[in-house]
């Protein structure tokens, strides 16, 4: 008896030792979530102003920051930053881009054809942050008036581009 209880007992213990080892499985979750695109408005046209022209070539510069004008023009006002404002996802970081170099072009009888090219400058550095989802932006520029420019009305367009960073 005593060789059957221990035979049995080997085999029992022997049973729960080499039994294979019990498994779980779990799923796991995956998420995402998408951000509303980048929305940009011009609130405010660059504009050059209105001035004189002279008998020597001028240039009229509007600082980006201030919105001042610079020139030896008589200036008669009317000038002021190109302004946008930017909407987005909450404290994002977003790239601008832009055309830096347009023409503004004759658009009446008197100056038909004629054109004077300016340069567009950004306020700031071109990696800017959104707060609580909005941002804006201001550009100035210089415009290279030529001696004795035709009077009359110019017009121009340059590109604004927001990417996420």
């Amino acid at each position: 008896m005593k060789t059957l209880t221990k035979s049995l007992l080997t085999v029992t213990l022997g049973s729960f030792i080499s039994a294979p080892a019990i498994s779980a499985t779990a799923n796991g979750v995956s998420t995402a979530n998408i951000v509303p695109s980048l929305q940009l408005a011009e609130t405010a046209p660059l504009a050059f102003g209105t001035f004189a022209s002279a008998a020597t070539a001028n240039v009229v510069a509007i600082d980006a920051s201030d919105c001042s004008a610079t020139d030896n023009l008589p200036h008669f006002g009317g000038h002021g930053c190109g302004k946008f404002n930017v909407t987005g996802y909450k404290n994002a970081a977003y790239t601008v881009s832009w055309d830096q170099n347009i023409d503004l072009i004759g658009q009446s009888d008197s100056n038909t054809g004629e054109s004077m090219p300016a340069t567009i400058i950004l306020d700031g550095d071109p990696v800017k942050s959104l707060k609580k989802g909005k941002g804006e932006m201001q550009f100035g520029g210089s415009l290279q008036v030529s001696a004795n420019q035709a009077k009359g009305a110019y017009e121009g367009s340059y590109k604004v581009t927001v990417n996420y960073q």
